[in-house]
């Protein structure tokens, strides 16, 4: 029974009317561990996950469904909230803002009665739901084998499956070459990534992501001492993650902190994830160079959107220069990240003398979300290098409205993406590397919906592909929006 349940219909209905419906997206925090706030809120569509963010990987405490109230003992009691709580997946909320309703409680006795008299009956549940899990360990200082759900509990034998292989490998990897420690792994990684899909897949969202969460805690130790793991694991968090990280990712060549950890990575650099970034950035350039050839610019005008590791410019930069010709060309990338363009600009010293190179630092949040005022002209081409990864919907949906202002008529927008995969559980939660993966066919429906012509899959690997659309020469502004498909 939810704290709304224990009211009165009328008593509900007026509490309801005072509350603020938001919306939340994925991994936003609602609530912060320590905060001295009185606010709190009602799921009324998806999950939020009460979490430690001070765990590495962070740990999901518990998850809270559609009808639960969280962050009221806040405002009953005035003291620093207790842990972080954040979005499990795209959700709506009801909040109720600690101002306004001291002020509808002041003013209305009846209600305040029934408010308080519901909150003492739900904490007096989850003290007793809080007995238990410490009489059950799950609190104590052992809490890494803690009871774990039933549904879940598959995770749990999957990491000590893949704990006890490893160990019993490690002893022969050590006395391996490099191909010969990957042979011996292959079949392992290959049975734990199996049967990690089919058990991911059959789990609904709640329990998958307390089950991701699970592998990642159990198997860090391991994955820490492959490179790949310990640049996604330690990185900031943001749209993209750190040049170093997709560096790593697009070189491919294993490096890890012992021979069983070099083994790791190179196992986790030959899956179709890692392979992708790799693989799409040479179809990326031909795409590039497939419009200009298609173009009747004097000076061709391209811009990048994020830098990423510096390799996407570095190629673009060479092949716009052989293209151009004399005609010459101006490359423009835009991040947020000032060390990225400083590496950027130190790495690309030698350029081709009619390609003009400019470096503008830009936080790319605000570009997708078009709040940013930077003002880059009319682009021949816009590349989107690797951001769709990390979008959802509706913020693609802006950034891809936004850029239209930024092209001729004609312009054409390039777009990197990742695909579905069966190792992508392995990303999102083992090395917590998360992305948003689409079919390129959706892309393309979503580019049609917003008035761009030609849109296409000009490239398809196993887990990546690069997609274009261009606006049509005689694009109006002012022509209404058609919807976003679903």
């Amino acid at each position: 029974m939810s704290f709304m349940d224990h009211l009165e219909p009328k008593a509900r209905k007026r509490l309801e009317d005072v509350a603020e419906e938001l919306f939340v997206a994925e991994k936003e925090l609602l609530i912060r561990n320590g905060e001295r706030s009185g606010d709190f809120y009602r799921v009324v569509r998806g999950t939020l996950e009460v979490v430690d963010s001070s765990a590495m990987p962070v740990l999901i405490l518990d998850v809270l469904g559609p009808g639960t109230v969280v962050g009221e003992m806040g405002y009953l009691t005035g003291e620093p909230r207790s842990a972080d709580v954040r979005a499990g997946e795209e959700s709506v909320v009801l909040r109720w803002r600690k101002e306004t309703l001291d002020r509808v409680l002041e003013t209305n006795a009846s209600l305040a009665s029934a408010f308080y008299k519901a909150s003492a009956q739900l904490l007096s549940k989850r003290l007793g739901q809080l007995n238990r899990a410490a009489s059950q360990g799950a609190i104590s200082g052992n809490s890494d084998r803690a009871a774990v759900p039933e549904d879940v509990r598959g995770a749990r034998a999957l990491a000590d499956s893949l704990k006890k292989e490893l160990r019993e490998l490690e002893a022969s990897v050590a006395r391996s070459t490099a191909d010969e420690a990957r042979k011996l792994l292959a079949p392992i990684a290959g049975r734990f990534v199996d049967s990690g899909r089919r058990m991911m897949a059959a789990l609904p969202a709640p329990e998958r992501e307390v089950a991701g969460e699970l592998l990642a805690r159990e198997l860090q130790p391991y994955m820490m001492r492959a490179q790949l793991a310990r640049l996604a694991i330690t990185r900031e968090s943001g749209y993209s993650g750190e040049p170093a990280l997709l560096a790593h990712a697009e070189l491919g060549e294993a490096s890890g902190s012992d021979p069983l950890g070099v083994a790791l990575d190179a196992m986790l650099l030959h899956q179709p994830t890692a392979a992708a970034h790799r693989s799409r950035q040479q179809p990326t350039v031909d795409a590039v160079l497939g419009l200009i050839g298609e173009m009747r610019s004097a000076r061709h005008r391209v811009t990048v959107l994020h830098a990423g590791s510096g390799t996407l410019i570095a190629r673009l930069l060479t092949a716009i220069g052989q293209a151009c010709g004399e005609r010459g060309a101006d490359l423009t990338v835009l991040d947020g990240d000032r060390e990225a363009l400083a590496f950027l600009n130190s790495g690309t010293s030698t350029r081709p003398p009619t390609v003009k190179l400019r470096l503008v630092h830009e936080d790319l949040s605000r570009i997708c979300t078009g709040a940013s005022e930077v003002f880059f002209g009319r682009q021949d081409i816009i590349v989107v290098n690797g951001l769709v990864d990390y979008l959802p919907e509706r913020t693609l949906a802006t950034l891809l409205r936004k850029l239209r202002d930024h092209l001729v008529p004609g312009g054409a927008v390039v777009m990197t993406l990742l695909t579905p995969s069966h190792e992508s559980f392995v990303f999102d939660h083992l090395l917590t590397w998360r992305t948003v993966r689409r079919p390129a066919s959706s892309v393309v429906q979503f580019c049609d919906g917003l008035r761009y012509v030609e849109c296409e899959t000009v490239w398809t690997g196993d887990a990546g592909a690069v997609v274009t659309a261009r606006l049509p020469q005689d694009f109006q502004r002012t022509l209404p929006v058609l919807p976003v498909p679903r």
